[in-house]
C-alpha cells in the first residue's frame, strides 16, 4: 500500500495557490523591492522538505527507494504524479 500524500509530509504545512497569491499581491504592494528576493528564498527554504516527502512517496508509489533509481525515461510522469497527489490533498 503506498503511503498518502499526508503521511509523507514529514514538516511542511501546505498552503493552497490563493494564499501564494494573495502573498506575492501583498509583498509587491508593501515591499515591491523585497518582493523577488523574498518568494525565491520561501521556494529554496521549501525545496528540502518537498525532497523528503517525495523520497519517502517514492516507494509505494513508484517502486523504487531512491530517486537516482528512477528510469530517466519515466522522471517526469512521477514527478507529475507526485505533485498531482499532492495537490489533491491541498486544494
Amino acid at each position: 500500500m503506498s503511503p498518502s500524500p499526508t503521511s509523507a509530509r514529514s514538516d511542511g504545512l501546505a498552503i493552497g495557490r490563493a494564499s501564494l497569491r494573495q502573498l506575492h499581491l501583498s509583498l509587491l504592494q508593501h515591499a515591491p523591492d523585497q518582493a523577488v528576493a523574498v518568494l525565491q528564498e520561501t521556494g529554496y527554504a521549501s525545496g528540502e522538505g518537498i525532497y523528503q516527502a517525495f523520497c519517502a512517496w517514492l516507494p509505494g508509489a513508484a517502486g523504487v527507494s531512491r530517486p537516482e533509481e528512477l528510469d530517466t525515461a519515466h522522471v517526469n510522469s512521477v514527478l507529475a504524479e507526485f505533485f498531482r497527489a499532492r495537490t489533491a490533498v491541498i486544494d
